[in-house]
């Protein structure tokens, strides 16, 4: 077992990792003991699979000690010493990279020290480094708060009593970092909880933190103005609240500081606006389609969808194709289907692929009326597997829709009600916004069916209206227009 434990560590090293680990190992201050040396040079000859044979009790001991009997017990021991070296090394590393962390502790050691010149210099130097920061977020704040709590700390330390009234005032300015700490993460905290609400349905029990917090974000206004808080509140107050804030001066906001965000920053604030832009395009205001495209050709100009391993989820490597495909940008829906689906995860990718080219033919097949992209998209489509709920509606939705433009009523009825059972069967997993959408999808689809079959004047308005009044509708823009096209039909019989 600490084998294993050893070389899960290990096998996240990289060729760097495991030469400066080696000297670390190497170093006395860190470790003295011979034989954890000469047992790390031997293991780590076998970087990066671990899977040799040879890499047995007997042979470490042999090479460790040779000549006497081996003795699993010790050889464990030195094991589990590289282990807790691996862990101490990777905290040292992380510590290292950690300037804020490592400031700070060297100030408390100035100010315990007595060295006070040092303390100065020290703090004079990280302020002005701070300062530097572009975009002033939670960290920055959280910076000012320790380093003006330090500070007062050291001057409380050296000061009589009648001298310390700047002290004392500046334990309003240390409120009031903290303060502006307290408010970036809790609005933070408060959109990744909305966004997760879109995902999967949160334990409803826990609800009051969500609700307690909006309460006290009433009063997040009254602060200074702050970019990031401004771009928070904005962000919040028309995805969760639906208030009005101008959205595209929101979008051109955030675009105008594309590049002093964080690409973490930029990501979290990013998802949100775009899944407002997809609601109101959903509500059938179409130039969200191309706000929405917008933003994701801006994640994807800064790789922002890639996680820190390099992979896109699934998820959104379907959903960053359609929302191209519905504005008819096949080129850039193509050239990214095929550009990024090796950072899709492998147990994943072939499933992902089919589906977004199934969708790139289903609408090119609806632009150019040519059956063929209709049979080709019917063709990838039968190569998906459905893992989850995300993936089987979207199959039902898809297939629903080709099936509709082939004219195969009796298949396309048969899947409606297969679909609405399959909804019904998992209402726990579903969010109910979610589910509201393709119920209304499946139900306007079988009128739509009806009416093509029967067409009449009055009967298709009612369609239309009934489908426009309807504000979450799935393939809203695409049942108006199917109903427009019998409408025009009629009309002209009429005339």
């Amino acid at each position: 077992m600490e084998y294993k434990k050893l070389y899960l560590i290990l096998q996240t090293f990289n060729k760097e990792d495991i030469s400066d680990f080696k000297r670390f190992i190497n170093s006395p201050f860190y470790n003295q003991n011979e034989n954890v040396q000469k047992l790390f040079s031997v293991i780590s000859a076998y970087h990066p699979d671990y899977s040799s044979r040879n890499l047995t009790a007997e042979k470490f001991h042999n090479i460790i000690s040779p000549g006497t009997p081996v003795n699993n017990g010790s050889i464990n021991n030195l094991i589990t010493k590289i282990i807790n070296l691996a862990e101490k090394y990777l905290v040292v590393k992380a510590f290292e990279k950690n300037e804020t962390i490592s400031n700070r502790l060297l100030l408390q050691e100035y100010d315990k020290r007595k060295l006070d010149t040092r303390f100065a210099s020290a703090l004079t130097k990280i302020k002005q480094d701070l300062k530097k920061q572009k975009i002033l977020d939670e960290t920055y704040y959280e910076n000012m708060y320790h380093l003006s709590e330090i500070e007062m700390s050291f001057n409380k330390r050296r000061k009589p009593l009648g001298k310390l009234k700047a002290e004392f005032d500046r334990g309003l300015i240390t409120m009031q970092y903290l303060l502006y700490s307290f408010f970036l993460r809790l609005l933070h905290d408060q959109i990744r909880l909305f966004d997760s609400e879109l995902t999967v349905k949160l334990d409803e029990n826990n609800l009051w933190v969500k609700k307690t917090a909006a309460n006290i974000l009433q009063y997040s206004h009254t602060l200074p103005y702050n970019l990031l808080m401004d771009i928070y509140q904005r962000t919040l107050k028309y995805a969760e609240f639906k208030e009005d804030y101008d959205i595209d001066e929101s979008i051109n906001l955030i675009f105008d500081n594309k590049d002093f965000l964080p690409a973490d920053k930029l990501k979290f604030i990013l998802s949100p606006v775009y899944n407002h832009c997809k609601d109101k395009e959903f509500a059938g205001d179409k130039s969200y389609g191309l706000k929405s495209l917008k933003i994701i050709k801006l994640m994807v100009e800064k790789n922002l969808m890639l996680d820190v391993n390099g992979t896109i989820s699934d998820h959104e490597y379907v959903n960053f194709s359609s929302a191209a495909v519905k504005e008819k940008d096949y080129e850039w829906a193509d050239d990214f289907t095929e550009k990024f689906r090796k950072h899709v995860s492998e147990d994943r990718r072939e499933d992902s692929y089919n589906y977004n080219k199934a969708v790139i033919n289903y609408i090119r097949g609806c632009d150019e009326n040519k059956k063929v992209y209709f049979e080709a998209a019917l063709k990838y489509l039968t190569k998906v597997n459905a893992p989850d709920f995300y993936y089987k509606t979207r199959i039902f939705l898809l297939s629903l829709n080709i099936f509709y433009e082939l004219r195969e009523t009796d298949t396309l009825i048969s899947l409606v009600d297969s679909f609405k059972h399959y909804l019904s069967a998992h209402k726990k997993e579903i969010p109910p916004a979610l589910e509201e959408r393709y119920l209304n999808f499946a139900n306007f689809l079988i009128r739509l069916v009806n009416l093509s079959e029967k067409p009449q004047l009055l009967n298709a308005i009612k369609l239309k209206n009934s489908i426009m009044e309807k504000e979450r509708v799935e393939f809203k823009k695409r049942l108006i227009g199917k109903t427009d096209e019998i409408i025009s039909s009629l009309q002209s019989q009429v005339s």
